[in-house]
C-alpha cells in the first residue's frame, strides 16, 4: 500500500481546456478505507492505464461524513494529493488540476461510497487517422519497399510491456505478417523523448527501449509461428518522433510506437 507523508498542500493546477463539441469525458473513481489516504495496490491500474487520448485530467477527493467537518476537508485534500502524485509519477506530460470537497458531495447512502476520489479524463476527439489501426507508406527510398504504421499498439511509458488495449492492433500487425509469407520484415520499436535546451539527448538508460519494445513485438509474432529468419528487430530511440513536441497523452503514445518495415528484395 502507498503511503504517503501530507506536510503541506499546495501546488500550481495545470489550466483546465476548454471542452470542444467533439471532446468526451470520462471518470474513474478511486475508493478508500475510512479515515485513510494511501491509495491501495488494488487501485493503482487505474492510474497507470489511464484513456490513451486523455488530454487533461480533474481530481476531485471527497470523504465520509464521519468526524469534524475540517478533519474530513484535510482528508480529502490529502486523498487528493495521493492521486495528484500517482498522476504524474506515471504520466508527467499530463496537465492535472485538484480540488478538495470533504464530506459536501456525498453520492451515495453509504459511506463507503463517499470516500473516494474521482479522476475526470477529458478526452482528445478521436480523427479518422486515429480509428484506423494501421496506415501504410509506399515507395520508400532504399531498401524500404513499405512501412506499416500501427496506430493502436500502446505501450506503458519507459517499459517496454504493451498495454492490454493493445491486443486488437497486435492481432492486425499478426495477420499483416501472415498475409505476405515471402517478405523480409524488420520491426522497428520508438519512443517518447522530447529534447529540449535542458535535455540534448536521450539518458544512457532508456536508449536500449525503444529496441526493447520492437523486441517485445518480435517476439510475439515468433509466439504465433511466424519463421524467425524472415524477421529482424531494431530500435530507432527518438529519432523518429511523429510528434517532436507532443501536446498530449495520444501524441505521446504515437511517439513509442512500433512499425512494420517491408524490405524490397535484395
Amino acid at each position: 500500500m502507498l503511503k504517503i507523508s501530507y506536510l503541506f498542500f499546495l501546488f500550481f493546477a495545470a489550466p483546465i481546456p476548454k471542452l470542444c463539441k467533439s471532446q468526451s469525458k470520462v471518470v474513474e473513481v478511486v475508493y478508500f478505507k475510512t479515515g485513510d489516504f494511501a491509495i491501495r495496490n488494488t487501485a493503482l491500474s487505474l492510474f497507470q492505464k489511464i484513456p490513451a487520448n486523455a488530454l487533461h485530467c480533474s481530481i476531485k477527493g471527497h470523504t465520509d461524513t464521519v468526524g469534524s467537518t475540517s478533519n474530513n476537508q484535510t482528508l480529502s485534500q490529502k486523498r487528493t494529493l495521493a492521486a495528484f502524485i500517482l498522476l504524474q509519477q506515471f504520466h508527467p506530460q499530463l496537465p492535472l488540476d485538484t480540488a478538495s470537497f470533504g464530506e459536501t458531495l456525498p453520492i451515495s447512502t453509504d459511506n463507503a461510497g463517499n470516500r473516494r476520489v474521482e479522476l475526470e479524463f477529458t478526452l482528445a476527439p478521436v480523427s479518422v487517422a486515429q480509428s484506423i489501426d494501421s496506415t501504410v507508406e509506399n515507395n520508400k527510398p532504399g531498401n524500404v519497399e513499405r512501412i506499416i504504421r500501427f496506430h493502436h499498439i500502446f505501450f506503458y511509458p519507459n517499459q517496454a510491456v504493451v498495454r492490454p488495449e493493445s491486443m486488437n492492433a497486435l492481432q492486425e500487425l499478426y495477420a499483416q505478417v501472415k498475409k505476405l509469407p515471402n517478405k523480409k520484415i524488420e520491426i522497428r520499436g520508438h519512443i517518447n523523448w522530447p529534447l529540449n535546451s535542458f535535455q540534448k539527448e536521450v539518458p544512457a538508460a532508456y536508449k536500449p527501449l525503444s529496441e526493447q519494445r520492437a523486441k517485445t513485438v518480435y517476439l510475439y509474432l515468433l509466439d504465433k509461428g511466424i519463421d524467425p529468419k524472415r524477421l529482424r528487430y531494431v530500435g530507432m530511440e527518438n529519432k523518429e518522433m511523429l510528434y517532436p513536441l507532443p501536446a498530449n497523452n495520444y501524441e505521446m503514445q504515437q511517439n513509442m510506437r512500433v512499425e512494420l518495415v517491408l524490405l524490397k528484395e535484395e
